[in-house]
C-alpha cells in the first residue's frame, strides 16, 4: 500500500450541500452552493469517472463540502471536495521527484510540478512480502507426541510389553519434537515483517492517483489547524507509476482544458450507462473475407489497446537486464504473431504448412465403421508432405495425397530468428545497452576482487589477454565484434529459456529452392538446407490444434463402447489428455514442453468464440 500525506495548512472555507436562504447570512468562511445530496455525492466520489485531474496547488485550493444541517467547525469526516464546481474525492497528479528518503518500511518522495509555490511530500509504505500470522491449521494438524509413541509401538511388535530402554527413548523423541514445534511457532508469531522496496529515484517524472483527505491538528502554541494529505492505496484505487517526462505537459494542458470546459461549468450527476458485452467478437473490417465461417481462427477479434513498454534508452541501470530483454523480446514476437494472424489471407494453410501435425489433424478423418481405438492422434510427417500416417485403425479410410498446390503452399506465418530479432530497432539497442551495462558490472566485480585480494585466475587472465591484444589492462569497453557476440548469446539464452517455459516453440525452415525440386530426385532432396525459427504460443496459435486434437477424438469415441466404470463416460475430454496428446505431438519433439496453462488459455479462448463446449470435466467440439 502507498500512502501520499501533505502538511500544508488549509484554509477553513467550507461550502454547504443546501440551497442558499434569501434569510440566512454567510459568514467570509462559509457560504453556500446548490449541489446534489450528501448520499448522492457520496456515492458519486467513489466512481472512476469522479477522478479529478490537477496541480498540486489546485489540490490545495480546493474547498470542502459540508452538510447544511452541521457545524462547519465540528464537521470531522471531510471526504468530499470541490474542485470549481466539481464534487471529488480522487485526484490525479504528474510531477517530478525532488527528493527521496529510504526508511525500513517506507519512503519519503517529494513531489514537484514546477509551479514555484508548492510541493508534495509523500511518504510510500512499501508493500509488506509476507505477514507474520499464526496458522489455526498448524495447531490442528501437527504431529501428537504421545500419539506417534502409540503408533510405533504397535508396529515394533511389542505392543503390552515395550522395553524400559524403548519407552525412554520415545518420551525423548516426543520431547524433542514439543521443543522444535514450539520454536517454530515462536519464530511465525515474531518474525520481522520484509517489504519489497519501490524504485523511485530523484528526477523521475511519476504518475499519481490517489484520495484526497483532511485533518486536524494541533500546532505548538496549542492552537488547531487543518492539514490535507492525499492517500494512495492500492485497494482504494489508487496507483503510483513512473512515466514519460514529456506526460508532465500534457497533464497540465489537460488540466487547463477540464478547468475550461467542465470543472468550471454547473455540475449535474451525469448517467453513467452499465458495461454490456457484446453478442458476439467484433470482426476487423480489414480482414480478407476469404475464410470460412466455421473456420477455428477465422474469428479472430483484435485487443483493446496494446499495453507499451518503456522505451530502453530511459530505462534505468538496474533495470537492463537478461530478464528485462526476454520481457521485451516476448512481447515484440507475441505482437507480430498475432498481427500476422489476423492479416492471413489463408490461416488455416499458413498453420498446415508451419506445423505439419495441424494438417495431419484436418486430413486425417475416420469412416463410419466399428473400428475401435483409443489412440486418435498420429505422428507427423515432416519432410515428406505427400506421405500419411501407417494406419492403426480398424475399418479406418485411408487418407488421399496432398494436392501438388498445397503442398507447395509457403507459410506466410514468418518465424524468428535470432539475427532478425536483433535487427530489430528497439530489440538491437536494448540488447546493446544490457550487454555493455553487464560488461560494466562485470568489470567492477573483477576489480574489487583485485582490491581484496581474492582475484580469480580468470581475472589476471583477462587483463593479459587485453595487452596481447594492444589495448589497456584498464580498457574494458567491448569492441563491436564482441558486442555482436554477446548479443547473440543474450538472444540465444532468452529463447532457450522461454522454450523451457512452453513459452517458445521451434519450427524448421527450409530452402526455398527445394520445394521446386521433383520427388524423384531423392538424392538432391536429402540435401536440403535447414535452419530454425521460433515461434511464441498464444493462445490464438494453439486453439486449432486443440480444437483438432478434440475434434480426434470426439470421432473416435463414437466407436467405442464405455462401460458405466469407464472415467470417461459422461465426459468430454479431458485437459491432462489433451496436453499429454500435444506433447507427443510431431516428430521433433516441439510440443513437448508446452505447459498445462497454454492449453487452458487455448480451451478458454475456444469457449469464448463457440467453438468448444465444456461437457462434465471434458471438453468437446461444437458441431456445426
Amino acid at each position: 500500500m502507498t500512502t501520499v500525506t501533505s502538511t500544508m495548512t488549509i484554509p477553513t472555507q467550507t461550502i454547504h450541500f443546501a440551497a442558499p436562504s434569501s434569510s440566512s447570512s454567510s459568514s467570509s468562511s462559509c457560504h453556500r452552493l446548490t449541489l446534489p445530496s450528501h448520499g448522492q455525492l457520496q456515492a458519486w466520489v467513489q466512481r472512476p469517472h469522479a477522478i479529478t485531474k490537477c496541480t498540486i496547488a489546485d489540490m490545495y485550493a480546493m474547498q470542502t463540502l459540508v452538510p447544511s444541517e452541521v457545524d462547519p467547525e465540528s464537521y470531522t469526516i471531510r471526504d468530499v471536495f470541490l474542485h470549481g464546481q466539481w464534487p471529488c474525492r480522487m485526484v490525479e497528479i504528474v510531477a517530478w521527484v525532488a527528493g527521496v528518503d529510504y526508511k525500513e518500511s517506507y519512503m519519503i518522495v517529494t513531489l514537484d510540478d514546477g509551479d514555484g509555490k508548492h510541493v508534495l511530500p509523500l511518504i510510500l509504505r512499501f508493500r509488506e512480502l509476507e505477514k507474520a500470522e499464526h496458522s489455526a491449521h498448524t495447531m490442528t494438524h501437527r504431529r501428537d507426541p504421545s500419539a506417534a509413541a502409540m503408533n510405533e509401538t504397535e508396529t515394533s511388535g511389542s505392543k503390552f510389553f515395550m522395553p524400559k530402554k524403548d519407552r525412554k527413548a520415545l518420551r525423548k523423541a516426543a520431547a524433542l519434537e514439543e521443543i522444535k514445534y514450539a520454536d517454530k511457532l515462536s519464530f511465525a508469531k515474531h518474525r520481522t515483517p520484509t517489504f519489497e522496496q519501490v524504485d523511485v529515484r530523484v528526477g523521475d517524472t511519476v504518475r499519481i492517483i490517489g484520495r484526497v483527505e483532511e485533518k486536524q491538528r494541533k500546532r505548538a502554541d496549542l492552537c488547531l489547524e487543518r492539514i490535507r494529505q492525499v492517500v494512495v492505496a492500492e485497494g482504494l484505487g489508487g496507483s503510483l507509476s513512473v512515466v514519460d517526462p514529456d506526460e508532465q505537459y500534457d497533464h497540465a494542458q489537460m488540466c487547463a482544458e477540464l478547468w475550461a470546459t467542465t470543472y468550471t461549468r454547473h455540475f449535474e450527476i451525469p448517467a453513467v450507462p452499465l458495461p454490456t458485452m457484446p453478442s458476439s467478437p467484433v470482426k476487423i473490417p480489414d480482414r480478407s473475407d476469404s475464410l470460412d465461417a466455421s473456420s477455428e481462427i477465422g474469428d479472430l477479434a483484435e485487443d483493446e489497446v496494446d499495453f507499451k513498454l518503456r522505451d530502453p534508452s530511459k530505462l534505468r541501470p538496474s533495470q537492463l537486464t537478461e530478464s528485462t530483454f526476454r520481457q521485451y523480446l516476448l512481447d515484440y514476437v507475441n505482437q507480430e504473431l498475432l498481427s500476422s494472424l489476423y492479416e492471413c489471407a489463408d490461416l488455416q494453410a499458413s498453420v498446415s504448412a508451419t506445423f505439419p501435425e495441424y494438417r495431419d489433424l484436418r486430413t486425417t478423418r475416420l469412416d463410419k465403421g466399428k473400428g475401435r481405438s483409443d489412440r486418435a492422434f498420429q505422428s507427423s510427417t515432416r519432410d515428406n508432405l505427400s506421405a500419411t500416417p501407417a494406419e492403426i485403425l480398424e475399418g479406418s479410410v485411408k487418407r488421399e495425397p496432398m494436392s501438388l498446390s498445397r503442398a507447395k503452399h509457403t507459410s506466410s506465418i514468418a518465424s524468428f530468428t535470432l539475427e532478425a530479432l536483433l535487427k530489430v530497432p528497439h530489440l538491437g539497442e536494448l540488447a546493446r545497452l544490457v550487454v555493455d551495462s553487464e560488461t560494466r558490472r562485470e568489470e567492477k566485480r573483477r576489480r574489487i576482487r583485485l582490491r581484496d585480494g581474492q582475484a580469480r585466475p580468470r581475472d589476471l587472465e583477462v587483463e593479459r589477454e587485453r595487452l596481447r591484444r594492444g589495448r589497456g589492462a584498464k580498457d574494458w569497453k567491448l569492441t563491436e565484434e564482441e558486442r555482436q557476440s554477446k548479443m547473440l548469446r543474450l538472444a540465444s539464452w532468452v529463447i532457450r529459456s522461454a522454450a523451457e517455459d512452453g513459452q517458445v516453440v521451434q519450427v524448421s525452415l527450409q530452402d526455398p529452392s527445394a520445394s521446386d525440386m521433383s520427388d524423384d530426385d531423392v538424392p538432391v532432396k536429402r540435401k536440403r538446407v535447414h535452419s530454425y525459427g521460433y515461434l511464441p504460443t498464444p493462445p490464438e496459435l494453439i486453439l486449432p490444434l486443440v480444437i483438432g486434437i478434440v475434434q480426434n477424438e470426439q470421432m473416435a469415441r463414437k466407436k467405442l463402447f464405455l462401460k458405466k466404470t469407464d472415467p470417461r463416460r459422461g465426459h468430454g475430454m479431458f485437459l491432462e489428455e489433451i496436453v499429454g496428446t500435444l506433447q507427443r505431438c510431431g516428430t521433433d519433439g516441439r510440443w513437448e514442453r508446452v505447459r498445462e496453462w497454454v492449453i487452458k488459455d487455448a480451451i478458454a479462448l475456444g469457449v469464448t468464440k463457440g467453438k468448444l463446449r465444456q461437457e462434465g470435466r471434458g471438453w468437446w467440439v461444437v458441431s456445426a
